[in-house]
């Protein structure tokens, strides 16, 4: 037996260069890609609203010699937001973080674990507020009002069409977002009308269209995709994933620059003046004697907000 052995030359450690996590891309998450973030400087206030109807309407008459001219007004009221703190923390131990090895950095590791849950936090929020029914003047539901994407006889382009020229008539704003969920882009740029329309007749390699030519395609300038997933069990309980939404979109008009007098179908509200930063977001770490540790926290504070319902469509069961 040859001398010495492997084993006894070598003692197994950690390696420093690789170790294996979860954090999910951060395209998974739409919750800050949609629609603008509204730095406000107190947690709760309200804005004007104009009536749409005020501005649309044909009040112009002809104006005979020596006479008023015709009269209008209009109606302004208001809305609210109420922005709400999300916090959580790890406390790490001095002695862990004396005896880490060097594949450990205890708070670091800490850190990067508390961002991905508040993003599950903020995405999950944005879902509730945003795809559903209830805050939108139109809703169109698959099977019933069109074809789901997964049908053969779906027709993705043109019913994306006809649901732009529906809020624009309503609006006299062109809605140019599409928010679906990774069930529902597979579904879409697979769709024998998009890849036919990408593939234009070429005869080598597969047609593989982006989110640049669906969003071309549907005459969009941006098609939003939510991949995000999450722990539904308790911890301590076997894992159960599931998907922050499966088969619905939205279809919305946006102001990617919000101001006065500015329509946009939704913002998010992130207060500065106790979380710093104009994400709404902050992490900080506390040194804890007693406990002879340190604490690394993560807070958010937002108010995810439909601000006109009639600048988007909701579209129950995209995809089935």
């Amino acid at each position: 037996m040859p001398s010495p052995q492997a084993s006894e030359v070598h003692v197994s450690s950690l390696l420093t260069g690789f170790s294996v996590g979860y954090l999910q891309s951060l395209t998974a998450y739409v919750a800050d890609q949609v629609f603008p973030r509204m730095p406000v400087t107190k947690q709760s206030d309200k804005y004007a609203t104009f009536a749409l109807a005020d501005f649309f309407r044909d009040s112009m008459r002809q104006r005979a010699d020596g006479t008023e001219s015709a009269g209008i007004d209009y109606t302004v009221s208001t809305d609210s937001y109420q922005t709400q703190l999300f916090a959580l923390h790890m406390d790490i131990g001095r002695r862990v973080q004396a005896n880490a090895d060097a594949a450990h950095n205890p708070l670091q590791d800490a850190t990067r674990i508390l961002t991905q849950q508040e993003l599950i936090k903020r995405e999950r929020d944005w879902h509730t507020t945003f795809m559903t029914s209830t805050p939108w003047d139109t809703t169109v539901t698959g099977g019933t009002d069109f074809e789901e994407m997964g049908s053969a006889s779906s027709d993705p382009i043109g019913f994306i069409g006809d649901q732009k020229l529906t809020i624009q008539t309503n609006t006299g704003f062109e809605p140019r977002t599409l928010v679906t969920t990774s069930k529902g882009w597979l579904k879409l740029r697979l769709h024998p009308d998009i890849v036919g329309r990408v593939d234009r007749g070429q005869t080598s390699g597969a047609a593989a269209p982006t989110k640049a030519d669906v969003a071309a395609l549907l005459d969009l300038d941006n098609v939003h995709v939510s991949g995000a997933t999450y722990n539904t069990a308790q911890q301590g309980i076997a894992a159960s994933m599931a998907r922050v939404n499966t088969n619905d979109a939205l279809l919305c008009y946006v102001d990617p620059n919000p101001g006065l007098m500015s329509p946009t179908a939704g913002l998010t509200f992130v207060w500065t003046g106790d979380v710093q930063g104009a994400e709404g977001r902050t992490i900080s770490t506390l040194e804890l004697p007693t406990q002879k540790a340190t604490r690394v926290e993560i807070e958010s504070e937002w108010a995810h907000k439909v601000v006109s319902g009639a600048l988007g469509t909701f579209i129950s069961g995209f995809t089935a």
